[in-house]
């Protein structure tokens, strides 16, 4: 305010008019360079390696202080988020792949079995059989535990007590979602399904022309959006599954998108990030990848991040789009990057997990309102 002031000072005293535009202008240009200051968590130093027996199974998980891995022996290990050393590790007699929360870690069997385990010491709580074979990671929610894959079936977070399950008619290809009072499962004949969580009965269903492989999201609005494999981005409405817009892209979308405010940011296999708006599906921005992307984009300190193949994770604004940073690992990488606190985890190739060290600070920048962004527009 005491610039704008001093800029019509100027204009009516000593400087004069021509003078005092040219302050506000650079002023006005100031405050842009301003508002797309750096963002992003690069550069990232390394802050352990720690080397495993046994290739990684699945995705890693996390809590506040612990990262857990799976191995393709069946054995669960969690190591210190901050020195990467052993805390404890429990064996299992079939390849399994993990869940987490806070205070909350499930391993769930390729055979069907499920088993609560104490993140502390890793002692198991429950195991129940739910005899829904696959490798999709168990949906873990406030009160309920959903394993999907050929069948459906809910458990009972407290006791392990199943409370309904549903027999391999439709087979589920994406890990399960619940949003609101709506479980999403995407199948293998790409259909959405929503269904009641306390029942299993089916409310809506929406077909897509193949087999859907990312778990949908809730936009702020909580809409749904997914990613299909018929080259598509779609936004649904959740209560009746209604198409509100679709957006084309060059190639299958395989993992989830990611949202922040009104916009959604996509990566498909084109090697293309795109950033479309929640509201309509107008482009807001899209950007190259180095190669296709091995991950889902994730939004950290102030940047969207993703792993691409084979060894690198690249760092994006998301208000412009420009590449903020980068870094590439010292092998291939096995599993998606995940964020937990001021820390970087990702599972490598050799059998081994690797952590960095975000820094301390770097909030999500704020989105500029854009004249694309309008209200809701019907297909």
């Amino acid at each position: 305010m005491a610039s704008t002031d001093g800029a019509r000072c100027y204009s009516s005293g000593v400087l004069g008019r021509p003078l005092a535009l040219a302050l506000t202008m650079i002023l006005t240009a100031c405050a842009a360079k301003a508002r797309l200051a750096p963002v992003g968590p690069f550069p990232m130093a390394t802050l352990w390696t720690t080397s495993l027996e046994e290739s990684i199974e699945g995705e890693l998980a996390a809590d506040e202080r612990r990262v857990f891995v799976a191995t393709r022996d069946g054995a669960i290990l969690a190591l210190d988020g901050d020195t990467g050393a052993l805390l404890w590790k429990v064996t299992g007699p079939t390849r399994r792949v993990v869940s987490a929360r806070p205070g909350v870690l499930v391993a769930r069997g390729l055979d069907g079995a499920l088993s609560s385990l104490s993140p502390r010491n890793g002692a198991a709580r429950w195991t129940v059989a739910t005899a829904v074979k696959g490798d999709l990671p168990a949906l873990v929610a406030d009160d309920v535990f959903v394993v999907a894959g050929e069948g459906l079936s809910a458990v009972e977070a407290a006791t392990g007590r199943v409370l309904w399950s549903l027999p391999p008619d439709a087979v589920a290809t994406a890990p399960p979602v619940l949003v609101g009072t709506c479980l999403l499962v995407g199948e293998g004949d790409g259909t959405l399904r929503c269904r009641d969580p306390k029942t299993g009965a089916s409310r809506w269903t929406y077909g897509t022309g193949s087999a859907l492989l990312a778990p949908p999201v809730a936009d702020a609005e909580g809409h749904i959006v997914v990613g299909t494999t018929d080259r598509r981005i779609l936004s649904l409405d959740l209560g009746k599954g209604h198409l509100r817009w679709r957006f084309k892209v060059g190639a299958d979308v395989q993992n989830a998108a990611a949202v922040q405010g009104k916009r959604v940011f996509v990566a498909a296999f084109d090697a293309v990030l795109y950033a479309v708006f929640a509201g309509n599906g107008n482009l807001a921005w899209r950007v190259p990848l180095p190669s296709r992307p091995l991950s889902p984009p994730l939004l950290t300190h102030g940047a969207l991040i993703l792993a691409c193949h084979e060894n690198e994770i690249v760092g994006f604004d998301p208000r412009t789009g420009r590449r903020v940073g980068g870094l590439k690992t010292s092998e291939l990488l096995r599993t998606s990057p995940l964020v937990s606190g001021r820390r970087l985890f990702v599972g490598l190739r050799n059998r081994s997990v690797q952590a960095f060290d975000l820094p301390a600070t770097g909030g999500a920048p704020e989105l500029e309102p854009d004249s694309k962004d309008r209200a809701s527009e019907a297909p």
